[in-house]
């Protein structure tokens, strides 16, 4: 088989398995794979993978990608690839603080301090626990302990969704107060992230917020989102 082809898109080559001895092939590809696991595959072209083969590529976590035809093997190998980023970034995307705003509602204050409970309404993205939270001064207000929806606790609320909301730190009437619109706090390297990475996943509304919370944290560091 000849890797040209991976060569000049940048994929290859990955490990061939054009001979019977599948397995062999397998713990080769599980050595390649701990320095690039895109590389770290067997090909096998109208190859027949045995047992043996088949057991050792699940003990090693190496993908098997057997097929008759040439241009099937090679899209499939592609489109493997493509997958498998699409999902690393999403996992690593979902791990950052989300891009949120939210607001304080008039007249839903359930409790004052240590934490502070109050009524709000999502406006832009999705507001998770244990996220940090600036208002918009950009002052530091404390960090979501805990979201309720209808008594229970929730993982994330979206845009439009009312819910309850427990901030540790702040004091109701003294730090924060009804009416207030609050961000979502994100740190240098989040950021930095965002712009160089996923801003693509952001809806048009979440990249006005966003923009909005790199002004706030420019004001304090010039820096913030570049380092």
């Amino acid at each position: 088989m000849r890797y040209d082809w991976f060569y000049r898109s940048g994929y290859g080559p990955p490990q061939k398995g054009e001979h019977s001895n599948i397995r062999r092939d397998v713990i080769a590809a599980s050595a390649v794979r701990e320095k690039d696991r895109y590389v770290g595959v067997v090909l096998g072209f109208n190859t027949k993978i045995l047992e043996e083969a088949q057991k050792e590529s699940q003990e090693r976590n190496v993908k098997i990608i057997n097929d008759r035809i040439i241009y099937n093997l090679v899209r499939s190998y592609t489109d493997w690839i493509k997958f498998q980023k699409e999902h690393e970034d999403s996992i690593l995307f979902n791990e950052l603080a989300p891009v949120c705003k939210f607001q304080f509602l008039k007249g839903f204050i359930f409790r004052r301090n240590d934490p502070a409970v109050f009524g709000a309404e999502v406006l832009v993205g999705k507001l998770r626990q244990k996220v940090r939270v600036i208002n918009d001064g950009g002052k530091k207000i404390g960090v979501i302990h805990q979201v309720q929806e209808n008594g229970k606790s929730i993982e994330e609320a979206t845009k439009g969704m009312q819910i309850a909301v427990s901030i540790r730190g702040p004091v109701i009437g003294r730090q924060i107060n009804e009416g207030d619109v609050f961000y979502t706090d994100l740190n240098s390297k989040e950021a930095k992230m965002l712009l160089e990475r996923f801003k693509v996943r952001l809806n048009p509304e979440e990249e006005d917020v966003f923009g909005k919370i790199l002004l706030l944290k420019r004001n304090e560091d010039a820096a913030f989102g570049y380092l």
